[in-house]
């Protein structure tokens, strides 16, 4: 026969000691699993039954399901071992009160004024004052299991937010590597199908050139991963989705109209103030949670900047290619007439036409000395339009850079020598061979060092120092003068495309100002960096560093 029981207040001291000591050992446990194994053996100490069970209230199938067991050595134990017993937990839970048999007790867990579960303990000898122990142990169990339930749910937001937030970033470095769009988008449709658990999915970028736009739909994720399109597909701009997404503002989340359509949610791409792609996944059966709505938005705030990043560098590699197509096209248009001026000019002086005398040898000196700087324009404009569009051709050996430096030196000899500016070298004597390509080395070095000779007055110094950096293993090379230097305000702009100093001194000197543009992308492509260091009328100093070759 069932015996309904409720807490008493007749309770002995020593009782009401022990349950205020299970009640305390409750609070250390924070996790699910802890609060079961602690409700169960404080139920179990308390009752001195061989063993308890705890059960859940499951609300929408009105049922009490089975969590866990234990015996009072602590060993887990099954279901069935509580088959006989199960139905008196049922009625406790059902009557919302402590019921009791001669080898078992039930009673119910009320949290927040609703049954959530029961704690049967059965066999030993169940006294009527162990029972109301159990009940009055029931509502602390209660607390400490729904407080565990808490605690476990907030640990899963957290764990989920810190993954969508490793995410984020982990996509963040990856657009910053420099990816095209095609890539771009792939990576969104894959990442967004991945982290809301759809299905499906895929990404296209609105046409603003038709009225309304439509889409182009650029990369698909499915069963078969993620597929970039080779040929775009085209949704209609009366297309239901297109338009939803071009109205929308945030991600929308729709449920399945019917069994036979998906659940979907459609995540307009934007920045500039409009709607710039669409993203849309889907899955056939429930619809998609709050957080996962809420992360697509922000995959698509970094999808927009991403975007809008890559379409900018596309441009400016279309804009680049256009120029070196220009130029490549230009300087061949010019090289044609410059050598047969070259020419004709060689030929004139070598007397090919009859005698010449010195008027117009003068003038064919004149003529011939311009056509061999504008062929070396020619061929500055030609490497710098190679290195915008990355075709310049680099052939990385071993380079032995005394030698390129004495090559040079000779090159520039009758340069310095109508100067009367004195080139001196100090280096070490066992330079290591530097990883470089020496027809480029060479190119930087006759730009460095006859800017040197040019803007120096006569008389002077200019000094080549080789040194060997050992921590970075590079060897640096130093080109020091002497000579009028360079103004605070001219030095920020030194490397750009064609820029001369207002200083009389320089202008008197002809030049393009190519060359420190050409020598600092030249050495950027070799490895390097190039820098600067001068003062007005006490000389400057361009350094540069070179890889030094594996053994």
């Amino acid at each position: 026969m069932m015996l309904p029981t409720t807490p008493s207040s007749s309770a002995t001291g020593s009782q009401l000691a022990l349950l205020l000591e299970v009640v305390q050992r409750l609070g250390a446990a924070l996790d699910p699993e802890s609060a079961q194994a602690g409700v169960i053996a404080g139920a179990v100490q308390l009752t001195r039954a061989e063993r308890a069970a705890i059960f859940r209230q499951e609300p929408e199938r009105h049922t009490l399901v089975f969590v866990c067991g234990r015996s009072d050595t602590g060993d887990p134990l099954p279901e069935d071992a509580f088959l006989l017993e199960a139905p008196g937990a049922r009625d406790a839970a059902a009557l919302g009160q402590t019921l009791a048999a001669e080898n078992w007790a039930a009673t119910p867990l009320i949290q927040s004024d609703s049954v959530a579960g029961a704690v049967l303990v059965t066999g030993g000898a169940l006294a009527e004052d162990a029972v109301q122990l159990l009940g009055a142990f029931a509502p602390h169990a209660a607390a400490c299991l729904d407080a565990s339930r808490r605690f476990a749910r907030m640990g899963r937001q957290n764990t989920a937010h810190e993954h969508e937030r490793a995410t984020l970033q982990l996509l963040e470095t990856r657009f910053a590597e420099g990816l095209t769009v095609e890539q771009i988008l792939s990576t969104i449709v894959e990442w967004g199908v991945r982290q809301s658990q759809a299905r499906s999915g895929w990404i296209g970028l609105v046409d603003q050139e038709t009225h309304p736009p439509s889409v182009h739909v650029m990369a698909r994720q499915g069963a078969s991963g993620t597929r970039p399109l080779a040929q775009p597909e085209l949704r209609a701009a009366d297309d239901p989705v297109v338009v939803a997404g071009l109205k929308a503002e945030r991600s929308q989340a729709l449920a399945p109209a019917s069994s036979v359509s998906p659940a979907r949610v459609i995540v307009p791409i934007r920045y500039a103030q409009c709607t710039r792609g669409l993203l849309v996944v889907e899955r056939p059966t429930h619809a998609f949670s709050n957080a996962a709505v809420a992360f697509l938005d922000r995959l698509a705030v970094l999808a927009a900047l991403a975007l809008e990043a890559a379409q900018q560098r596309a441009a400016v590699r279309r804009a680049q290619n256009a120029r070196a197509e220009f130029v490549r096209t230009v300087t061949h248009e010019i090289r044609l007439p410059m050598t047969s001026i070259r020419g004709y000019a060689d030929l004139l002086l070598a007397g090919a036409a009859g005698p010449v005398n010195d008027q117009q040898r003068s003038f064919l000196s004149t003529i011939s000395n311009n056509v061999g700087r504008m062929a070396a324009l020619v061929n500055d404009l030609s490497d710098v339009a190679r290195i915008d569009s990355g075709r310049i051709t680099i052939d990385l050996r071993a380079v032995d850079v005394p030698s390129v430096i004495a090559s040079t030196l000779a090159g520039l000899s009758k340069l310095s020598e109508a100067r009367r500016i004195t080139l001196q070298v100090e280096a070490p004597v066992d330079v290591p061979p530097a990883r470089s390509d020496p027809h480029r080395l060479g190119q930087v070095l006759n730009h460095l060092i006859g800017n040197a000779i040019r803007y120096s007055p006569d008389e002077s110094v200019v000094t080549i120092k080789v040194s060997l950096l050992t921590a970075p293993g590079r060897i640096q090379i130093d080109v020091v003068d002497t000579g009028y230097g360079i103004a605070p305000e001219d030095q920020a702009r030194l490397f750009t495309a064609f820029f001369r100093s207002e200083d009389p001194r320089v202008r008197q000197e002809p030049g393009w100002g190519l060359g420190l543009h050409l020598c600092a992308r030249l050495i950027q492509v070799l490895g390097g960096t190039l820098g600067l260091n001068s003062a007005c009328d006490k000389g400057t100093t361009a350094t540069f560093t070179l890889p030094i070759d594996a053994p």
